[in-house]
């Protein structure tokens, strides 16, 4: 067989595909063949993160995922080009998932990839949130010396109380919310997945009040740009994922984040589908 007529792509069995079995992928597999589309993804990159890697991570979880194969090939390339542009992969690792709604495939960013996005401000050692239960001891105030103490129950911790979030600079300063449900409510019913019987906020309630509280916390924390970008953009979509345990910290206030705006898609002929081939 001619070099021409062999086309190398994992998504097809890991190894090499004729050109037949390569014009009987979906159109997405197809697309994350396409060297056009892995010269745009090496363009988005960071520096020192391979392109070879990324794309096969992408490949192997779309592939997995046959709500993702039912869901419009744009939508799946532009949120794999936006997680190469934030430097996160799409896998199992956590730092960012693809997740089916309908027919369009949303990039959440992951507890793992908010703390990888936040610390290469150099300023942040650690976050996370917690939730508090009626039979945890659970102490906490505000004014010139704040202070927090909790101790979650063994055992029959109860009904749940609120929520509350830490982050530790690097300075040695830091921060504290602690977010009462009627505002984790609030902000359940204003997400798209509030009321979905199978979506997150019903399956794993409590993960989603701690992902609210880092996604309220977002304003007051020393981060770049790009990691603010990310964490606000996040809250336009949703998913049960767990937040990461780190160290504790002192308090401060409870105001919550304002709505970003709406990012716009790109264009270009990087996310048109391919043409079928004859």
């Amino acid at each position: 067989m001619a070099a021409r007529d062999k086309v190398r792509t994992r998504a097809a069995g890991g190894g090499v595909a004729t050109t037949e079995e390569h014009a009987g992928l979906p159109p997405v597999l197809r697309m994350l063949t396409d060297e056009r589309t892995k010269g745009e993804l090496a363009k988005a990159l960071p520096p020192g993160l391979e392109v070879e890697r990324f794309l096969r991570v992408a490949r192997t979880v779309v592939q997995a995922n046959p709500a993702l194969l039912r869901c419009t090939p744009r939508s799946i390339i532009a949120s794999i080009h936006k997680a190469a542009s934030y430097g996160l992969d799409v896998g199992p690792v956590g730092q960012a998932y693809l997740v089916p709604y309908k027919e369009t495939a949303q990039l959440i960013i992951g507890y793992r990839g908010m703390i990888t996005l936040a610390r290469r401000s150099g300023e942040l050692a650690s976050i996370e949130a917690r939730e508090v239960k009626e039979n945890d001891e659970f102490e906490f105030e505000y004014g010139l010396y704040p202070r927090l103490r909790h101790v979650p129950a063994l055992a029959n911790r109860g009904k749940l109380v609120c929520f509350y979030g830490i982050a530790q600079f690097i300075n040695g300063g830091s921060y504290m919310i602690v977010v009462d449900l009627d505002t984790i409510e609030e902000h359940r019913r204003q997400s798209p997945t509030g009321n979905r019987p199978d979506g997150p906020w019903m399956t794993n309630y409590e993960a989603m009040g701690r992902k609210t509280v880092i996604r309220i916390m977002e304003p007051y924390l020393p981060l770049t740009t790009e990691a603010a970008e990310a964490i606000a953009g996040d809250d336009r979509s949703d998913s049960g994922l767990d937040v990461i345990d780190t160290t504790t910290a002192t308090i401060t206030t409870t105001q919550p984040a304002q709505e970003p705006e709406p990012e716009p898609e790109p264009d270009g002929a990087f996310y048109d589908e391919p043409p079928e081939e004859s």
